[in-house]
C-alpha cells in the first residue's frame, strides 16, 4: 500500500512539472471562483493555529449573510462582505457561527481588534435595531450588563 502511494504521488508531481501551466490556469480559476472557501480555509488555519474551536462552514457564511440581508451587519451597506469576528482574534474569539459576522471592509477595519461594546454605540451609522439583531443571530446572553448599555 506505501508503495502504491509514492507511486501515486510521484506520478502527480510528474504531470504537474508536464502541466505547470495549465495546472497553474486551473488554480487561478478555482481561487476566482471560490473566494469564500478561501477566506474560511486561511481562517481556520490561524484559529486553528492559536488552538481555538474553528468548525464554520461555508454553508454557515451563507446562512450568515442572508439572515443579515446581504448587507453589513453594522451599518448597513450592501457592498462586498467580509468575515468579522465579533470577538476578535486576538481576544481569544473562535472561527464559529456564534461569532462570526457579515461586514463590509471598511466597518471590518474600523473595528479590527476592538470590543463591539465600546466601538459600536459611538459610530456616526449606529443603530439599536441592528444592535439587537447582532445578539439575537449570535445568542448571546441576554443578561450581560455590557448589552443593556448600548440598547
Amino acid at each position: 500500500m506505501k508503495k502504491n502511494k509514492e507511486k501515486v504521488r510521484e506520478e502527480s508531481r510528474k504531470y504537474n512539472r508536464i502541466n505547470k501551466d495549465k495546472r497553474s490556469e486551473y488554480i487561478k480559476g478555482w481561487r476566482k471562483s471560490n473566494k469564500d472557501k478561501l477566506q474560511i480555509y486561511s481562517l481556520r488555519r490561524h484559529t486553528t493555529k492559536k488552538g481555538l474551536p474553528d468548525n464554520f462552514s461555508v454553508e454557515q457564511w451563507g446562512e450568515c449573510k442572508q439572515h443579515f440581508g446581504y448587507t453589513c451587519c453594522y451599518c448597513g451597506k450592501e457592498e462586498k462582505l467580509t468575515q468579522d469576528h465579533f470577538i476578535p482574534l486576538y481576544n481569544g474569539g473562535e472561527y464559529t457561527k456564534d461569532n462570526i459576522l457579515p461586514c463590509c471592509k471598511s466597518c471590518n477595519s474600523r473595528k479590527n481588534n476592538k470590543d463591539f461594546f465600546e466601538w459600536y454605540p459611538i459610530q456616526e451609522f449606529y443603530s439599536k435595531k441592528r444592535v439587537k439583531k447582532i445578539l439575537k443571530y449570535l445568542n448571546y446572553e441576554s443578561n450581560r450588563t455590557q448589552q443593556l448599555s448600548i440598547l
